[in-house]
């Protein structure tokens, strides 16, 4: 009976020391902005700076751009939090800050919680000499593998690898794309960047001069070859871990592509934005120099069209004829992307409330391994 006894209250100690040793470290006095409208992942690049006499509002350059006329405290949901020329209302304050700037109706339309501004706690950065942090950067060149160029493209079948190459004055980012350990396409990004130390955080802000187009991160586990990326979409951590490697070769042949507003591109069924020579013609130009190949099921090409109708982002998936995972010939799968990502005719993109970019993907139907049919 009093080991039933004491069972019970060892098992809530258990559960107190293993539920703080995974509680991540965070600092109580530094947010960081990520994103806005929660189903449209807007990025918010902004930091909130907990002082002894205020709260400051930081831009993704460093800048302390507003602040607060008091010190910072435990808002409750509605507060405000009020600063020259920002109005904040406080819609949740739990693991994650989510406010809605009543001076900004351009960008905060409606008083709802999906549509206010996320903020989290920053994690720790590991030590670091930040004054040669930039040198640093600019002389070697990083790389990871991801899931997808971009969280909105679904893709299962294609391995992508990510590359950061620094200069003094931009970031070129470049995707590699390979099915089977062949190359089968490569696109590439030059923006602009910042890095930035704030209470001993290292923050690295990239993207163009034009309104919702600039990503915030924290980096994080830096060392003399790797640091990591943290940031936020879909509510959900995204953690990219980045390798020097010295054997990195430039693909030759790449285009460039760069999304005209970040966050989530709207979908093609919003505008009915498909191609504008239809299916029967794009039917005839992909198949006419097929190389043989067998199988059947669907191979379904993933894309993003900017808003100056070009294409980027890749992703892949294919299926049998029961919807189950597959593989078809190399040969067929990297001509049909070839093909794909060659198209120009597509139709102009209308700017909407949320999106300046589109998420579209053509499915093709595979009989004998010949095309047959196109959707949508």
């Amino acid at each position: 009976m009093l080991g039933r006894n004491l069972l019970f209250p060892l098992l809530l100690l258990f559960s107190f020391f293993t539920s703080c040793k995974n509680e991540p470290e965070v600092d109580d006095n530094l947010w960081v902005g990520t994103i806005r409208v929660i189903d449209h992942n807007i990025p918010f690049p902004f930091l909130l700076e907990k002082t002894k006499t205020n709260l400051r509002l930081i831009d993704h350059e460093n800048n302390i751009i507003d602040s607060s006329s008091a010190s910072f405290q435990e808002y409750q949901d509605r507060d405000t939090i009020k600063m020259q020329d920002h109005r904040f209302l406080v819609m949740n304050n739990g693991r994650s800050l989510w406010l809605l700037d009543q001076m900004d109706s351009l960008n905060f339309h409606y008083e709802h919680p999906m549509y206010a501004a996320q903020f989290v706690k920053a994690a720790p950065t590991d030590d670091t000499d930040f004054s040669s942090l930039s040198e640093q950067f600019q002389n070697i060149t990083y790389q990871t593998e991801v899931n997808s160029a971009h969280f909105a493209t679904p893709n299962r079948d294609l391995k992508i690898e990510k590359t950061l190459a620094f200069s003094e004055d931009s970031l070129t980012t470049t995707f590699n794309y390979f099915y089977q350990n062949e190359f089968v396409y490569a696109e590439r990004e030059l923006s602009k960047y910042d890095i930035f130390e704030r209470k001993g955080k290292v923050f690295l802000s990239e993207g163009q001069d034009k309104p919702n187009s600039v990503n915030l991160y924290l980096v994080t586990e830096i060392d003399e070859n790797s640091f990591s990326l943290r940031s936020f979409r879909n509510n959900e951590e995204y953690i990219e871990q980045f390798e020097n490697s010295e054997a990195i070769k430039d693909p030759s042949n790449f285009n460039t592509f760069e999304r005209c507003m970040e966050g989530q591109p709207g979908e093609y069924y919003h505008d009915n934005l498909t191609f504008n020579k239809g299916n029967e013609y794009l039917i005839q130009k992909i198949s006419k120099n097929a190389p043989k190949a067998s199988g059947d099921g669907y191979i379904t090409v993933h894309f993003t069209i900017n808003c100056k109708g070009e294409m980027g982002h890749l992703g892949l998936k294919q299926m049998d004829r029961e919807f189950q995972s597959t593989s078809f010939d190399p040969v067929l799968v990297k001509h049909i992307i070839s093909e794909v990502m060659d198209l120009k005719d597509w139709p102009e993109i209308k700017s909407g409330k949320f999106y300046r970019d589109i998420h579209s993907f053509l499915m093709f139907r595979i009989r004998n391994g010949k095309i047959t049919d196109l959707c949508p």
